[in-house]
């Protein structure tokens, strides 16, 4: 069986990715010695979920990516940063928080995070999606902020801080990193 594998230096176990276009991969921890039989054994037990997961994926479309060609990254970083800034501002008028600090990064899976220190991590491409969809994911990290998971109370927070973030958290399935 011809099994694709990907190496992961921050995989912790073993998983299964199935990519937009039905594409579809094992994951393997860098460090941990799995065998060829164990990644077989693991993918024969999931076989009917990657089966019906490649179904669903091969329609959907590889996401839109954001480039920023001619512009500098520096600039960039400062139009997301002011972005930033002025969500949170309006949105604590609603929900006050504290906040310890603000940073960019440029992760390939994630918009942003909140670390329990109350830092708020943000992709620096965030100001090339439509506002509006920015403006939710600051939105979805400030609830964070309260709430540390995606239970019923996080989601109510989210769509308390922008309504209408359920249909944004789908619209932006639309974008890749």
């Amino acid at each position: 069986m011809d099994i694709p594998v990907r190496k992961s230096k921050r995989a912790k176990n073993m998983s299964i990715v199935v990519h937009p276009g039905g594409r579809w991969e094992v994951v393997v921890p860098e460090r941990r010695g799995i065998t060829p039989r164990m990644i077989e054994r693991h993918v024969n037990t999931h076989r009917a979920w990657i089966e019906k997961q490649v179904e669903r994926m091969a329609s959907v479309e590889p996401g839109q990516s954001l480039s920023h060609r001619g512009v500098p990254r520096e600039r960039v970083e400062r139009e997301t940063l002011k972005l930033i800034e002025a969500t949170v501002l309006e949105m604590r008028r609603l929900h006050p928080v504290t906040i310890d600090r603000i940073r960019l990064g440029n992760w390939k899976r994630q918009w942003g995070s909140c670390s329990s220190g109350m830092t708020l991590g943000f992709h620096y491409k965030l100001s090339l999606l439509p506002m509006h969809l920015a403006q939710y994911i600051v939105a979805h990290e400030l609830a964070h902020t309260t709430h540390f998971n995606h239970s019923k109370a996080f989601w109510a927070l989210v769509e308390q801080l922008w309504p209408g973030a359920k249909a944004c958290r789908k619209e932006l399935r639309r974008y890749a990193l």
